[in-house]
Formats: C-alpha cells, sequence, structure tokens
C-alpha cells in the first residue's frame, strides 16, 4: 500500500491560503515522522517540499482535474519512493520495480477518491467556520 497522506497533501495543496495550510502539512509530516524508522524530518521535508510543489505548479496547469490530480498523485508517490530509497536506505538496494508497480497500481484505484473526502471534507469546515463566524 502506499502512503495514504500523498493524497490529503495534494488536496491541501490545490486550495486554500498557504498560511493556513502549511501547519496541517508540517503536522502530517511529524505524524509520519514520529510513526517511520526513518531520520526525523524525512517526512515533514518531503511533504513540505511536495506541497509547495503543487503550489508552484499551480500557476502553469490547472489541477481541478481529476486526470490532472492523479497524476500528480502518481508522480508524489513515485518521488516519495524514490527519494526513501535514495535518502534513506542503502545505495547498493536495488530498485523492486514490483512494489513501485502495486504502489502505482493503489494510488490509481485509491488516490482520487481520498482527494475527494479531502476536499468533500474541507468544504464542509469551511461552511461551519462561515456559520460560526458573525458577518461584519
Amino acid at each position: 500500500v502506499f502512503d495514504l497522506n500523498i493524497p490529503l497533501i495534494v488536496a491541501l495543496g490545490i486550495s486554500g491560503p498557504v498560511k493556513y495550510r502549511l501547519p496541517a502539512v508540517f503536522l502530517i509530516g511529524f505524524w509520519a515522522d514520529c510513526l517511520s524508522v526513518t531520520s526525523f524530518g524525512f517526512y515533514i521535508t518531503l511533504y513540505g517540499w511536495f506541497f509547495m510543489g503543487i503550489r508552484g505548479l499551480r500557476m502553469f496547469i490547472q489541477i481541478r482535474r481529476q486526470l490532472t490530480i492523479l497524476l500528480v498523485i502518481i508522480a508524489g508517490v513515485s518521488l516519495e519512493y524514490l527519494s526513501g530509497i535514495l535518502f534513506v536506505r542503502n545505495f547498493s538496494e536495488m530498485v523492486q520495480a514490483e512494489v513501485l508497480f502495486w504502489q502505482l497500481l493503489w494510488t490509481i484505484f485509491i488516490g482520487p477518491l481520498l482527494v475527494v473526502i479531502a476536499q468533500y471534507w474541507n468544504n464542509q469546515l469551511q461552511q461551519l467556520a462561515e456559520k460560526m463566524m458573525p458577518a461584519n
């Protein structure tokens, strides 16, 4: 199974101001660092760069279409897998194509669903915040 946080980082990077989304990305990275056996800060750094890359990519292409979202998620999972091999594991380890294939296959089926769920909850939370905040 692939990293389920990547679609969440994509959903956070697609919409909303950076000042509200970046702390969430940091907390997700901190949580992943605490649960993993990698060196501390790996996921904070990885998710931070991925988030900022998505924000920068928004200037050049429209990321609201499902196919584009899927391609961004696939790229994120691939980059995470390859960076894990390059920076965490030994350089002598061979890249396991079968593992990457299954991760990308799961990404194709589950990734867009997770982005839709994250966007739904984001809209629900924004509506709740608008109801709680008095209009000036």
